[in-house]
């Protein structure tokens, strides 16, 4: 049972923080509605193969996403928690999964305390819970890395042992590939070549079974694309493999950012533990050598694929969740190695990379706590008082952590800054997100379009709003395809001119522009700036 302890530790953490009140609040536009409609669309017609939003062909993605919701929805009906369900899963086998490579690498504790830091770290948590594919990606890149370190251990002469893990590496990559396409190959296929090539260790690519198991990371990917080209023709085929997914990176005119992105940005999603990151990539290199070999693994899983997202045109912070596990590990290992329990004091040689860090967090915390609600008080009030609720968690916390420096107990370190992130992140998913559920969700305004269709006996309709977009209107109104009328005066006229009664959904920018002109009436809006508004086509201001 005492070998099993820590495992069932970090299942309880992890479970509690991605369960907590997992339907909550609403699917937030725009991926998490869309996503599963296009799962829910594949329940309601039967087809399987072939991805439709809006009745429409989606060629945006691969299916793997809508394979594993549509699944979910047959079990368990259409449902939001039903929705996050499969990816929630495979993030709680990311973490177990990433507390066994941290067995593997170094011992049972460093992968105890790098899953921990990873379900604790809040992007992870926060994406963890949503209907999208990056959490089963950064799951499959887990599992692939895992595979193929393990499979270069083995002695050559153990050929059927080798194999196995290589064809388990490759599945991963291949299956994938299925749901985040081409990029799949890339990320633990650059973390290993680098990997391979700092330490000289080429031999794998010498090794038979490396390369019979080799077809198996397409073979998935094209078992699919194959038979939906037959059906739709080969240009599907250069959308999924270059124009929807490669070609992003390279001429991408959305999500463009500047080359430093990342800089600034992953250390705010996965602060605290950012703070002890440069520590603890300094400290590798002066690991001793049984450990700096495995050390350069997660380096290079880290490193190359953070240089080739930051050179990538279009940047968003979900692209480097995949890294996430790597940058973990090495914390953990860092403050493992730091935070001796029987020593009372900070090491004097590593003042900088734990002392300070911790310093710096301790003087963060009044300021989050209090800035928040105050900001929220300005901007949005509806969150004041949760944030409040913020406020005094973290003024606790630093308390608590000025009472720990005090008494030198660095081993504790770790355990609070847990506890100080898992307990946030809890009254989060229970107090502020559902509150902002009314701002980020189109739930609200879609009940309110149903109510009054089935009132008056009217047809529900989307103004300028086209297909891709129409994914969370489809999921929240069971309505597929929605009519959609063109954005535009000639649009907007023709639909005014006719005689029976409609409703419109509309972004909130289309309706503020032509509402003056057409004496528009405004039915409902969506809080919070006023993204989404309903009116109807027979519903006018003064009339």
């Amino acid at each position: 049972m005492k070998d099993w302890a820590p495992w069932i530790l970090a299942f309880l953490v992890s479970s509690t923080l991605l369960f907590s009140n997992l339907g909550g609040w609403g699917l937030w536009s725009p991926d998490e509605p869309r996503y599963a409609e296009v799962a829910r669309e594949m329940v309601v017609t039967g087809d399987y193969l072939i991805p439709h939003l809006n009745g429409e062909v989606y060629t945006k993605k691969p299916p793997l996403l809508f394979w594993l919701d549509a699944f979910s929805f047959k079990i368990f009906g259409v449902r939001e928690w039903v929705a996050r369900l499969p990816v929630v899963l495979t993030g709680l086998i990311a973490v177990l999964a990433t507390m066994y490579f941290g067995f593997r690498l170094f011992s049972l504790t460093v992968g105890l305390w790098g899953s921990l830091i990873l379900v604790t770290t809040p992007w992870f948590a926060w994406e963890a819970r949503r209907a999208k594919m990056d959490i089963p990606l950064t799951l499959l890149v887990l599992l692939a890395t895992i595979a193929f370190y393990l499979g270069n251990l083995v002695d050559r002469e153990e050929k059927r042992k080798k194999f196995i893990y290589y064809a388990l590496g490759f599945s991963a990559v291949g299956i994938g590939a299925l749901g985040k396409g081409p990029v799949a190959f890339s990320i633990p296929g650059l973390a290993l070549a680098c990997y391979h090539l700092h330490t000289r260790d080429l031999h794998i690519l010498k090794e038979k079974e490396f390369w019979l198991a080799f077809p198996l990371s397409f073979i998935f990917y094209f078992l699919w694309l194959v038979p939906v080209c037959v059906k739709l023709g080969g240009g599907y085929a250069l959308d999924q493999i270059y124009y929807k997914t490669s070609a992003l990176f390279l001429h991408t005119k959305v999500h463009r950012h500047g080359p430093l992105f990342y800089f600034y940005q992953f250390p705010v999603d996965t602060f605290p533990w950012s703070l002890f990151l440069p520590g603890a990539l300094w400290y590798g290199f002066k690991l001793p050598e049984e450990k700096k070999k495995p050390f350069f693994l997660l380096f290079w899983w880290f490193v190359a694929n953070f240089v080739f997202f930051s050179i990538a045109r279009t940047k968003r912070t979900t692209y480097l969740l995949p890294l996430y596990p790597a940058a973990a590990i090495m914390v953990a290992l860092f403050l493992e190695e730091h935070l001796d329990p029987f020593k009372e004091a900070f090491p004097s040689n590593m003042e900088k990379g734990v002392k300070y860090p911790f310093y710096v967090l301790l003087g963060l915390l009044p300021i989050i706590g209090i800035l928040s609600p105050a900001i929220a008080y300005m901007k949005l009030r509806l969150l004041f008082f949760p944030l409040l609720g913020i406020g005094i968690i973290l003024l606790a916390f630093l308390g608590a952590g000025l009472t720990l420096g005090r008494m030198g107990k660095t081993s504790h370190l770790k355990g609070y800054i847990i506890s100080l992130v898992g307990i946030t992140l809890i009254y989060s998913f229970l107090f502020i997100v559902p509150r902002a559920d009314p701002c980020k969700s189109v739930k609200y305004l879609c009940q309110e379009a149903l109510e009054l269709s089935k009132r008056d006996k009217a047809p529900v309709m989307l103004f300028g709003i086209k297909t891709p977009h129409a994914g969370e209107f489809n999921f929240y109104t069971g309505m597929a395809p929605l009519p959609v009328v063109r954005k535009g005066e000639k649009g907007l006229k023709r639909i005014l001119a006719k005689s029976d009664k409609a409703y419109l959904l509309t972004k909130g920018k289309y309706f503020d522009h032509y509402c003056k002109k057409f004496r528009l009436k405004p039915l409902v809006r969506q809080p919070c700036g006023h993204r989404f508004t309903l009116f109807s086509n027979k519903d006018f201001e003064g009339g």
